[in-house]
């Protein structure tokens, strides 16, 4: 993906909405045709991201989770991830300040096609690529959220969504209004990094089993890839 750290934007203020959404960085968009926000501090902002900031540079992208609607971050692969490919996955979620329940997971789901709304506002699946240890992600801190992820689909992958696939409905979702939570849980998202994997060849070498770093982990090739 490109502007993975939503740094990049166009966007004029005065103009409705007043508030950026997402889709004003490039090439992101409002996944489900709602309203995921891009948070910028070049930028007008809401009352409630007052104070609150990106994990690396000035701006950071968001989407509300709760019991009763999700909203997404969708963006187009800059490459399509082929069946069988392997890549690396990295990005780092937060709660807004004050959440008022900590989600099951969040995660990163890979798509063939463009989910179109409406059929992208019923991505409750409780199913990701990539996802988050069970309510590990609150409003205290950004958490590094990835790992490794191979294309087992048969079809290429084009797309990648961020949010939360889980109905927490369903889930037992752990509630933080007990620890003040008054606001309506919305999930941060920045630094998004999605890497595939190299064949190795005579100046690279990664054997099975080996331990090597990438983004913020330490990383153990997958038995059988070299």
């Amino acid at each position: 993906v490109c502007n993975g750290g939503f740094e990049d934007y166009s966007f004029t203020t005065g103009g409705t909405p007043p508030y950026p959404l997402v889709s004003a960085a490039c090439p992101f968009e409002i996944g489900a045709n709602t309203t995921s926000d891009l948070v910028h501090q070049s930028l007008p902002i809401e009352p409630h991201w007052a104070g609150q900031s990106a994990y690396l540079g000035n701006g950071f992208a968001s989407g509300l989770a709760s019991t009763t609607s999700n909203e997404y971050i969708e963006s187009p692969l800059l490459a399509p991830i082929a069946n069988q490919e392997i890549v690396f996955v990295e990005f780092f979620a937060k709660l807004n300040n004050n959440a008022s329940h900590f989600p099951y997971h969040v995660g990163l789901r890979f798509e063939s096609n463009q989910v179109p709304p409406p059929a992208a506002i019923n991505m409750i699946t409780n199913q990701a690529e990539i996802y988050s240890p069970t309510h590990s992600i609150t409003d205290q801190s950004w958490s590094a959220v990835g790992g490794f992820v191979q294309n087992t689909s048969g079809q290429a992958w084009n797309y990648a969504y961020l949010g939360d696939f889980w109905d927490e409905g369903v889930f037992w979702s752990l509630s933080n209004i007990g620890n003040g939570g008054i606001y309506p849980t919305r999930v941060m998202y920045d630094e998004l990094s999605i890497i595939k994997m190299p064949n190795a060849g005579a100046d690279i070498t990664v054997c099975p089993n080996e331990t090597f770093t990438l983004g913020s982990y330490n990383c153990t090739l997958p038995a059988g890839v070299q």
